[in-house]
């Protein structure tokens, strides 16, 4: 780049920096005689504010006062935040130049950074947020005609010069036009930098396809899906800022929800959004929301727990037991069945009498409630109820002097009036309360009677088309007097209480970004959709890095049968996380399965050593010497196939000094440098360094190639497979991307 132009860019960043340095000053002052007012007005309020209210001109002072002190208190948060977002700035205020030219007017041009920064008082646009419409043309074009567009109108430009700056610690270092061949050495330095214990904010160098993804507001759900590395999680979080600045009339932080399986994950990403000047939003484990929909008597067995169950891990015989009917509990026919069950849920009516009169036959209540009844179970349930309350009113109305004669000569004193109307207002209460008993007791309006209602009414259809009952019905009523519930039969309780109305959709959610989506189901989408009736959502998934065979989402497809036409799917195609090595290994293994895999995805090239498989007798020492080897690495993740592996890991190492973290329960949070973690733990991490345990052992389970392709993933620079056997058979195709090492001796 020519020195003139360095020396303009550089001219351009002083005035910048010039600026910030005058702003934080102003607003520090600011802040100061804020913290003063508001300090000075609870002072004044207390000591000449008067503290016995007496009359209406009290309560006008007091609220006058309360409104100054609440006003200067709201103001100075703003001031705060907006001296964090300042001090933030001045670091690296922007990344990159946009020049600009429209049929209206002079080429101008625009600075990129991770906020906005607008002169107060001329209103100058010293950086433009990385969010604003017109930043879009630095990661959707290439220098020539573009368009970007502001509030649904297209506007036709000509893009003259796309430049990226790097500055560090506020001194500007490199600038670069990004249609040189730069721009693929400058992706690769980022790429190749050690990562840490936090996902990082990537707006710098966010790409084309990941930009699109970010910026698709126009639909209810967006599937975002890719390989492995190819930046679904920071897209999510990306996008979830990029909602915020949009969309600030209608939602803030508190209405939107990330949900995951683990609380590894919310500590991970953590800071995303705060460091793109954005409210930290809610985090939840749909562990928790089942738990909370459900009674508090029932334990519920957990999301990892069935995990383990299904691989086998507390034995074959609970296993052979268990997937008799799981598959058929996650199924789309099992979901159509429930929702169809209690949309043409037909009620029991009772006759409604009184002292042996008839007031409304069965039979006449159900013709009257048939013309009215609609919408979900429980407004239908409401509308029954309601017309049973207004029969009753009406009968006691229209016969009230026959009822209280029925009552005096019940009573046999004398009582006065005003006791007779108690009395009679009592007896409605109670007569009204005994037949909407009978209501329930006849429709078993409880969620645990209605699930083994269901339950023993899908069997009964299964054998009969069959011919031989599954023990489904049997299975979930013993599970049910003994208040433990396997974690398929908890989902489908609380969805059948979501059908009742023993829990109430939560209206204030208006977004849910899901992280690792295919390891949901149907059944737990469904859920979600109606549990947040309001929300859009932001799905991430990549179905080749899905736990299980069975109870997880292995089609893309399966999203679209949740969400139907609201749903927009945008591919990643590309995964930028691991070197070119690691990738190539990768992308092998699973080609060998999916042989459209390659065809479909690529990687970038990054240089990197080979992987080693390394064939050790004491693979202990062998995990020491390579830790040895990676000391420079900011994260090395040590995975293992079960907790009880990790566990004997940890000892071993902390035994010989090493410092390591153990990671065996989902709510754990990394915070050492190197991580010994079960493989389901690591979903959604990376490290510089991946070293893997006896893997290969279990080499011969359906999902075993997933497995491996989702341990090679994680690492970004480095490797290593530590086991006690030579490389599997139907490997041998992989061999050539690997590096063979011999530690038998």
């Amino acid at each position: 780049m020519e020195t003139r132009e360095f020396q303009e860019e550089q001219n351009n960043l002083e005035q910048v920096e010039e600026y910030i340095e005058k702003r934080i000053l102003t607003l520090q002052e600011k802040k100061e005689e804020l913290r003063e007012d508001i300090s000075k007005g609870r002072k004044d309020m207390w000591e000449e504010g008067r503290h016995v209210v007496s009359d209406f001109d009290d309560i006008v002072d007091i609220c006058q006062r309360s409104e100054v002190i609440v006003a200067d208190e709201k103001q100075y948060v703003e001031n705060l935040k907006e001296l964090q977002k300042l001090e933030k700035m001045k670091e690296n205020p922007y990344f990159a130049r946009i020049d600009v030219q429209d049929e209206y007017g002079p080429e101008e041009s625009f600075y990129i950074g991770a906020v906005g920064l607008k002169d107060e008082k001329t209103y100058e646009m010293y950086v433009c947020d990385w969010r604003a419409p017109i930043s879009s043309l630095f990661y959707g074009f290439d220098v020539g005609d573009a368009w970007y567009e502001v509030d649904g109108r297209r506007m036709d430009v000509t893009l003259q010069r796309k430049r990226q700056i790097q500055i560090e610690e506020g001194q500007l270092q490199n600038i670069y036009d990004t249609d040189s061949s730069m721009h693929d050495a400058i992706l690769g330095k980022i790429l190749s930098e050690n990562t840490v214990n936090k996902l990082r904010v990537i707006v710098s160098s966010i790409q084309k396809e990941q930009n699109t993804a970010i910026r698709k507001i126009d639909k209810k759900a967006v599937l975002i899906y890719g390989p492995a590395g190819s930046g679904k999680t920071s897209v999510g979080l990306h996008r979830l800022a990029y909602i915020l600045y949009h969309q600030r009339e209608q939602l803030t932080a508190k209405n939107i929800v990330i949900l995951s399986n683990s609380n590894i994950y919310h500590s991970y990403v953590s800071g995303i959004l705060p460091a793109l000047c954005e409210d930290e939003v809610s985090h939840s484990i749909f562990q928790d929301i089942l738990q909370k929909g459900l009674p508090r008597d029932i334990r519920i067995e957990g999301y990892y727990q069935q995990y383990k169950a299904l691989e086998g891990l507390d034995g074959e015989e609970v296993l052979r037991e268990r997937k008799k009917f799981l598959e058929l509990k996650y199924s789309k026919e099992m979901l159509i069945f429930i929702g169809n069950y209690f949309e043409e849920y037909k009620f029991e009516l009772p006759d409604l009498k009184y002292s042996g009169h008839l007031i409304l036959s069965a039979e006449d209540l159900s013709r009257k409630v048939a013309r009215v009844i609609c919408g979900s179970f429980k407004r239908k349930y409401e509308i029954v109820e309601g017309t049973i309350r207004k029969l009753y009113e009406d009968y006691f109305a229209e016969h009230k002097e026959e009822i209280y004669k029925e009552i005096e000569e019940k009573v046999e004193d004398y009582i006065s009036q005003q006791e007779l109307e108690v009395l009679y207002i009592k007896t409605k209460k109670q007569v009204i309360q005994n037949a909407l008993e009978r209501l329930k007791e006849r429709n078993k309006l409880d969620g645990a009677a209605q699930l083994l209602q269901i339950m023993k009414t899908y069997e009964a259809q299964l054998t009969q088309q069959n011919g031989t009952a599954s023990g489904m019905h049997a299975q979930l009523q013993k599970d049910m007097e003994r208040k433990h519930l396997w974690y398929e039969d908890a989902l489908l309780y609380l969805l059948v209480r979501i059908y009742m109305g023993e829990v109430h959709p939560l209206q204030n959610v208006l977004h849910v970004l899901i992280d690792e989506a295919q390891d949901y189901s149907i059944l737990h989408l469904l859920i979600l959709k109606m549990l947040y009736p309001k929300s859009s959502y932001t799905l991430l998934a990549d179905v080749c890095q899905a736990i299980s065979p069975v109870t997880t989402i292995r089609s893309y497809g399966e999203f679209q049968w949740v969400f139907g036409d609201d749903l927009e799917q945008l591919p990643l195609f590309k995964s930028y996380r691991s070197s070119g090595s690691i990738n190539a290994l990768a992308f092998r293994m699973m080609s060998q399965f999916q042989k459209e895999y390659s065809e479909t995805y690529s990687y970038f090239q990054r240089e990197g050593k080979k992987p080693q498989y390394i064939c050790s007798r004491n693979k202990y020492q062998t995990i020491q010497e390579k830790l040895k080897v990676l000391e420079n690495y900011n994260m090395v993740g040590i995975l293992t196939k079960d907790e009880s592996t990790a566990r004997r890991i940890y000892e071993e190492l902390t035994k010989c000094g090493e410092i390591v973290q153990l990671i065996d329960k989902p709510y754990d949070e990394m915070k050492e440098r190197i991580i010994v973690l079960p493989l389901v733990y690591s979903k959604g991490l990376e490290f510089d360094a991946v070293i893997t345990y006896d893997f290969m052992q279990g080499d011969g389970d359906d999902s075993f190639a997933g497995k491996m392709y989702l341990a090679c993933t994680r690492a970004l620079h480095e490797l290593y497979f530590v086991e006690a056997c030579e490389l599997p058979i139907r490997w041998q195709e992989c061999r050539e991307y690997l590096e063979m090492v011999q530690e038998l001796q």
